[in-house]
């Protein structure tokens, strides 16, 4: 990390920071998560007023870093489903593979509608393999955002009662 910009970090004023965070950049440059993550180091040194202990506790959910794809995946939770996605999408392209290989088999033997239903077969039921996949990654991916919605919805609740105390 820059030391320059750090050191610019402690001569700026907090509203700027909170600024510099929703940009996601600095004097015309893009901040990167390392960066993003200085500033808020640096936040949490500073004496912040109630009011702006809220708005820091806001932003840190809003920008802080992305989760690894693993747990987006629901890696932690449902090691077994992520393991089935990857094995009936495996399914699906081999299924479509064949498909394929069988059509060339049968227009080379000169017998043109069996092949071209075999690879129809092989296309639908491949396809329907791959969105099913998907589909239980979508489970996945809204178990993950419903967790992280409620997570976020907490830590705002629990940071507007501090403020009303």
């Amino acid at each position: 990390m820059d030391e320059q910009f750090l050191e610019s970090l402690k001569k700026t004023s907090v509203i700027d920071l909170f600024e510099m965070v929703k940009r996601r950049s600095h004097r015309g440059l893009k901040l990167d998560n390392e960066s993003i993550d200085s500033v808020f180091a640096e936040l949490e040194t500073r004496n912040l007023a109630t009011e702006e202990v809220a708005e820091f506790n806001k932003i840190k959910l809003v920008y802080k870093k992305a989760e690894p794809q693993g747990e987006a995946l629901g890696a932690g939770n449902y090691p077994a489903l992520v393991t089935i996605i990857g094995f009936i999408s495996f399914l699906g392209y081999l299924v479509m593979v064949v498909g394929v290989l069988v059509f060339l088999y049968f227009v080379t033997e000169a017998a043109l509608l069996p092949g071209v239903i075999g690879i129809l077969v092989s296309l639908i039921i491949g396809l329907s393999l791959l969105a099913l996949s998907n589909l239980i990654r979508v489970f996945l991916d809204t178990e993950y955002n419903t967790r992280k919605t409620r997570e976020a919805l907490t830590t705002i609740i629990n940071s507007g009662r501090k403020t009303l105390s």
